[in-house]
């Protein structure tokens, strides 16, 4: 008894064990979600449940967006919080009963039963909101943002898996090109909007430019004509000052006329018979002339 008791707890063990290595190798382990093994088998499962059950199957492909660009600038520890970060919006949004699967680097996977479009519609949105609450609260110096496509296969509609996953494909990766287009058209959009802005700005400037300008050209004239004034009163102003310097040296050099004395003048006669020297007495001084006596004496007499 007690070896098939120890037997039996051998054998519960090795089970465990068998279980833990079985879940390892369907799981991803970064973000706990099944791995392309793990979703290769689900997605079989799922698709005949709904098959037998009638329902409609879904498959959503996700690929996150620029995960190279967050390895690179922020280092892979920050690109792996990325990845799980898609993981955990991936299962906050999810059914119940719905798969999820991380099937590569950066690529994803959803299936799930009894969908409709409204529904898949509501997944996409809900997954792209959980991101954008994430990215506003996390404060990192990057965005966690993904592409989304899917396919949603109705219960008459006769299809194969595979062509559903290559149909969610080729949705995703329209909605990438789409997307891409639309960051394009905005970045071209505000080139433009800036551009018209800043030739609206020059075109507005030379108005004011050009109805300012006579009457800037008044202002330089009249500044011009005051300058010119004043310099015309400078040399005005330094012309008379000379000229009244002049007249005062003029005056000061200039000797008063000689008063003749009312004293009778002497008359000496000299050795020609012609001549005559005089000797007259002015109020500023004696004075010596010589002069003919013809001369001499029709001034005197």
């Amino acid at each position: 008894l007690g070896n098939a008791l120890e037997m039996i707890r051998i054998k519960q063990k090795n089970q465990g064990l068998l279980q833990k290595l079985n879940n390892l190798y369907v799981h991803d382990a970064l973000t706990g979600l099944y791995n392309r093994r793990g979703f290769d088998s689900v997605s079989v499962e799922k698709y005949k449940k709904a098959k037998k059950e009638k329902k409609s199957f879904v498959i959503f492909a996700i690929d996150m967006d620029n995960l190279k660009v967050v390895n690179d600038r922020f280092g892979h520890m920050n690109g792996d919080l990325a990845l799980r970060t898609i993981g955990e919006a991936m299962q906050a949004v999810a059914g119940k009963e719905d798969a999820c699967a991380r099937v590569g680097g950066d690529e994803y996977n959803v299936v799930g039963i009894g969908y409709t479009e409204d529904m898949a519609e509501q997944f996409v949105k809900d997954f792209n909101g959980y991101l954008e609450d994430f990215n506003e609260e996390s404060e990192l110096p990057y965005l966690v943002k993904a592409s989304v496509g899917y396919c949603l296969l109705e219960p008459e509609k006769k299809r194969d898996l595979e062509d559903c996953v290559n149909a969610a494909d080729g949705k995703l990766y329209e909605y990438k090109r789409d997307k891409k287009k639309k960051k394009l058209d905005n970045v071209l959009a505000a080139y433009r909007k800036k551009r018209v802005k800043r030739i609206k700005k020059i075109i507005v400037g030379t108005a004011i430019v050009l109805l300012l300008l006579p009457t800037i050209m008044c202002l330089f004239l009249l500044v011009k004509v005051h300058s010119l004034k004043k310099q015309i009163e400078t040399i005005t102003k330094v012309s008379d000052s000379g000229a009244v310097q002049a007249q005062e040296k003029e005056v000061k050099t200039t000797k008063a006329p000689k008063k003749a004395s009312t004293a009778e003048p002497t008359i000496k006669p000299t050795d020609d018979t012609t001549t005559k020297k005089v000797y007259l007495t002015f109020d500023d001084g004696p004075g010596e002339y010589t002069e003919t006596l013809l001369d001499t004496v029709e001034k005197y007499n």
